[in-house]
């Protein structure tokens, strides 16, 4: 995921997939991190994604953001 992530692309659908991998790793802090910028980026990236990144982000202490806006 480091080398995919790397590159730099905009995609919320990495983003997701790169919070999914750190929470089952256990670095909560990447999780919600990357979870959250999937969210901020694009909150419609995909259904079942959504649902589940918004479920996982707040399991993990975080705030879901609702609308498009950047973060580093």
């Amino acid at each position: 995921m480091q080398r995919a992530l790397r590159l730099g692309t905009e995609d919320a659908l990495l983003w997701y997939h790169a919070g999914m991998i750190a929470a089952a790793a256990g670095d909560s802090a990447e999780a919600r991190r990357q979870l959250a910028r999937a969210l901020a980026f694009n909150p419609s990236f995909g259904v079942r994604q959504v649902a589940s990144a918004r479920e996982r982000l707040a399991a993990l202490g975080g705030v879901a953001v609702t609308e498009a806006s950047t973060l580093p």
